[in-house]
């Protein structure tokens, strides 16, 4: 006997068939979201109670989870960030999972400098850097291992020695003079219009770097206003200059004809475009990141800024601001210290990594896979570290008196160790001629007195660098047929 089924109950049963599977996938769906959210509950549980992190101190959320670290380094504020934790739990914080901030001056020494017997230090964290190498090769900044890195930088170390930089003061200076000749026509031309600073110390700076890592210079402070497509083409056209400059030679000193090329000292092609990138990328934004900062420092607190303009103008002859001679002054050297300390270059932690062996910071032991960092803008800025840290005051570096319980061992802008920034007596170089002429030359005075440049700024690891425009006029007792 056969059953026939009419259409309602077909209906029917097809009803309950699409209800079934809808609850079936839902009970599914549920099942998923139970099981991630458990976990998640779990590994922050597991974090926050029983990560070999726990002890140290720092706040729930950020033991639990990386998001508050990778949240405020979107947002451009983790330098803000990092100075409250510290403020409120001290030297050394829990920012994430795996992570230790510290402002301790001697966490530099026992992060960044060799340690133990073997002389070694605890390799960068390369989940915070860019890839190890460009163009097949790695640059100095990116060798992963202390004896490969070891063999590189001596042989550029000659070609950034004291004797080097003395050789190279025509070139830099020639550059230099381009910034005076460029703000003197400008206060000719247009005197009632302000000049945006930043702009012209970044031209500067590029022009420098480029003249002494590829043999010519970008012609931009010459031309004041590059096109939009600049960067793109020089991309492009920087491998050749660099090929043309190996291959003519120079009588003029730069890094190429500076550099060690005896025994293992030889580099090949693909190595020399690597650094000569790196050369670029970092010798202009320190420079033109620090001078800008100094300025406004000094521009933001006139006693200090006449104060230095009478030591520099004490000298007859621009001449005799020469690299030695600046190196002597105290109050410009103080200036510049101070410029640094509230304004890093780089104002974010390079991490480094615990090893496999374990490790140890200010005597902490630590595990394996543990990101460590010293915090440069909170370490500058700690109270602990310094009387009044966030005072603009350059007198901290001239005399104790006042500050006789400063750390001063605390300020490192150029990070330490036998990966410091190589190219940081450089920096200083450029930094004393650039601020000393500009001020030889200038009377300068800040459009906006009353704006806060440097707190407004966003920091990606670097400075997110705004304009700084400032009103200028000639020193009447300067020649300026110069």
């Amino acid at each position: 006997m056969q059953l026939a089924l009419s259409p309602i109950s077909m209906l029917n049963w097809s009803s309950r068939f699409q209800m079934d599977s809808r609850e079936i996938m839902v009970t599914f769906l549920q099942a998923i979201l139970m099981g991630c959210l458990s976990w998640i509950v779990a590994k922050y549980t597991y974090n926050v109670y029983f990560h070999a992190l726990r002890e140290f101190p720092g706040p729930a959320f950020a033991a639990a989870s990386y998001i508050p670290w990778f949240y405020h380094r979107a947002r451009g504020n983790s330098r803000h960030w990092h100075k409250q934790l510290h403020e409120r739990y001290g030297d050394v914080v829990r920012t994430g999972p795996a992570f230790l901030s510290f402002t301790h001056p001697q966490a530099w020494t026992d992060i960044y400098r060799h340690r133990g017997s073997a002389h070694r230090t605890y390799g960068k964290d390369w989940r915070f850097y860019t890839k190890p190498r460009r163009a097949g090769e790695y640059n100095i900044n990116t060798i992963p291992t202390d004896e490969q890195h070891g063999k590189v930088r001596r042989v550029f170390a000659s070609a950034f020695s004291d004797r080097a930089l003395k050789l190279q003061e025509p070139l830099i200076s020639r550059h230099i003079d381009k910034v005076i000749y460029s703000i003197t026509q400008h206060i000719t031309q247009r005197p009632a219009d302000a000049i945006n600073i930043v702009q012209i110390y970044n031209y500067m700076a590029f022009d420098i770097m480029s003249d002494l890592a590829f043999g010519q210079g970008t012609g931009m402070l010459d031309g004041g206003h590059p096109s939009p497509w600049l960067e793109m083409v020089y991309r492009y056209v920087k491998a050749t200059n660099l090929l043309a400059r190996l291959a003519r030679g120079r009588e003029e000193p730069d890094i190429w004809n500076l550099i060690d090329t005896s025994g293992e000292g030889l580099l090949t092609k693909g190595q020399i475009h690597a650094n000569a990138a790196v050369f670029m990328s970092a010798g202009t934004e320190t420079i033109a990141t620090q001078l800008s900062g100094v300025t406004y420092l000094l521009l933001s607190h006139p006693a200090k800024l006449r104060k230095l303009a009478q030591e520099i103008r004490s000298f007859d002859n621009v001449e005799d601001l020469s690299l030695q001679q600046l190196a002597t002054l105290p109050y410009l050297n103080a200036c510049l210290k101070e410029g640094l300390r509230l304004y890093p270059p780089i104002a974010e932690g390079l991490p480094r990594r615990i090893p496999d062996t374990g490790g140890a910071v200010l005597g902490h032991a630590l595990q394996p896979g543990t990101s460590i960092y010293v915090s440069p803008y909170a370490t500058n800025r700690s109270s602990t570290n310094f009387h009044r840290p966030d005072s603009f005051e350059p007198e901290r570096w001239l005399s104790r008196e006042r500050h006789n319980e400063d750390r001063r061992e605390a300020l490192q802008p150029f990070s330490t160790g036998p990966r410091d920034c190589l190219g940081k007596s450089l920096a200083y170089h450029e930094m004393r001629l650039a601020v000393a002429r500009v001020i030889y030359y200038f009377d300068l005075k800040l459009q906006d007195s009353g704006q806060d440049w440097i707190a407004k700024q966003k920091t990606y690891v670097i400075w997110e660098k705004l304009p700084l425009w400032l009103q200028v006029s000639a020193v009447p007792r300067v020649d300026q047929s110069r």
